[in-house]
């Protein structure tokens, strides 16, 4: 019966395509019947409700790649199935654990109270640093003679100015970071905080070495560390449902 189904529907292009007269169009239209290959669906086992068995598809592939698709009278294709996007939202509450949100809120709290501490504390160093910048440069331009005074001086402001720009960089991500819980931003703040790290051993030498901004900065590191592990974690989850 299929095979008949699809002879009936090649036959009735050829009959279509002989009656017109010949043309450009009714030969390009019979070229394209003669191209068509019909592929048959296997049958359902299932009945019709008047006891019937429902008869296969008839798909006939046209020659750009189209598939066309023949039903028999009173047979109608199935609806889709509906779509996924109502239970993604649970699926993807349901893969994280329940007390997630609270614990990491508490955590960006603990690490913004660090990032506030260590900012009062940096601030008031270099408070005390402005006070005695008439005495540290005297005593360095005692031991180094040969320098100028204004060279000493202008040594002083610039490396004041390059550890002021840093702390506004660094806090500046540190917030940015709590504010918007991504992954890059804590990244974007670690890279900061190594780069601050590096730079306090290499000035140690140098008398600069502060050893509770350098073990609170260290400990911004590897908390924000942990932050960012943890959000990309949540991205993951939430990427397998």
């Amino acid at each position: 019966r299929r095979l008949a189904l699809a002879g009936n529907a090649r036959g009735q292009l050829g009959r279509r395509s002989d009656t017109e007269p010949p043309g450009p169009a009714s030969h390009r239209r019979a070229l394209c019947s003669r191209r068509m290959k019909s592929l048959l669906l296997p049958a359902r086992g299932g009945r019709d409700d008047d006891g019937t068995v429902c008869p296969g598809l008839i798909v006939l592939q046209n020659p750009d790649g189209r598939l066309s698709i023949g039903l028999p009278p009173g047979v109608d294709l199935p609806p889709p199935p509906p779509s996924p996007r109502e239970s993604f939202a649970a699926s993807r509450d349901a893969a994280l654990p329940a007390d997630f949100d609270r614990a990491f809120h508490r955590h960006e709290r603990c690490f913004s109270a660090l990032l506030v501490s260590e900012l009062i504390i940096e601030f008031i160093f270099n408070v005390l640093l402005l006070s005695v910048a008439k005495r540290s440069v005297g005593e360095v331009s005692a031991l180094f003679t040969n320098i100028p005074h204004e060279a000493l001086w202008r040594i002083f402001w610039g490396l004041f100015a390059c550890e002021v720009t840093y702390a506004k960089v660094y806090y500046g991500l540190g917030f940015v970071a709590v504010v918007k819980s991504k992954p890059r931003a804590y990244n974007w703040f670690t890279n900061a905080a190594v780069f601050g790290i590096v730079a306090q051993v290499l000035f140690a030498y140098m008398n600069k070495l502060n050893l509770l901004i350098f073990l609170l900065r260290l400990a911004s590191y590897v908390y924000a560390k942990f932050m960012r592990i943890q959000l990309e974690r949540v991205s993951l989850l939430q990427s397998e449902y």
